[in-house]
């Protein structure tokens, strides 16, 4: 998604009044929410997991965290973040992180970011030393996997625009349709060559699913 937000942004959003000025504004702000999307998903899978343990009272501390965290720098960014305008859209590689509204999405992803470490270091203490080393184990072959994936989609992506040029819908839903897939392609590749146990979990897990979920049954 933040490899893609550009694209993202122009086929859902780009026609019509919404134009390039807006195009920028909303890629930025996916891109940092997309940073804390990690955080989003996961804080929703540890709350559960406190609630089968019986333990209630930490995603409630979690919860208030994230929300001290989205409001204190939501109002901050709301009342500095102007003052950091006038060189952000200096600069040429910081062009359209001059608004507001990209400091809130900065505040929510933190807020995100920091219910997810809260929640996290609480959840060790239910866990053996094995099992956190298990998980950091994994964590480390996905996000590498994830890195080299990023890598294949952004040469796909380039090679795409300077081969076709994206003046159409068609061209740029193309270049999205074949990053993607190639991009998908390549993570399933690199997690096997990382031998990652969730490949081989998903790859065991597919037979049972839809309609060859009664023939698993059966047998």
């Amino acid at each position: 998604m933040i490899v893609l937000r550009a694209q993202i942004v122009r086929l859902i959003l780009g026609s019509g009044k919404f134009d390039w000025e807006d195009t920028i504004l909303t890629l930025n702000v996916l891109g940092i929410l997309t940073l804390s999307l990690f955080a989003q998903s996961l804080n929703l899978l540890f709350v559960r997991a406190f609630f089968a343990l019986h333990d209630t009272m930490t995603p409630l501390k979690s919860a208030f965290i994230a929300v001290f965290f989205n409001i204190s720098l939501g109002l901050i960014s709301v009342k500095y973040w102007p003052q950091l305008s006038p060189f952000l859209e200096k600069e040429t590689h910081l062009s359209g992180l001059g608004s507001p509204i990209v400091g809130l999405a900065f505040a929510y992803s933190i807020s995100q970011v920091a219910m997810f470490i809260f929640l996290l270091v609480g959840l060790q203490d239910y866990l053996k030393k094995t099992a956190i080393l298990v998980i950091q184990k994994s964590l480390a072959k996905i996000a590498f996997a994830s890195l080299l994936m990023g890598a294949v989609l952004q040469a796909v992506k380039f090679g795409w625009g300077f081969l076709i040029p994206l003046e159409s819908f068609w061209a740029v839903a193309g270049q999205v349709a074949l990053s993607s897939i190639c991009a998908l392609l390549s993570y399933l590749f690199f997690c096997k060559i990382l031998k990652c146990n969730e490949l081989k979990i998903l790859i065991d897990e597919c037979p049972k699913i839809g309609p060859f979920a009664r023939k698993c049954a059966r047998k």
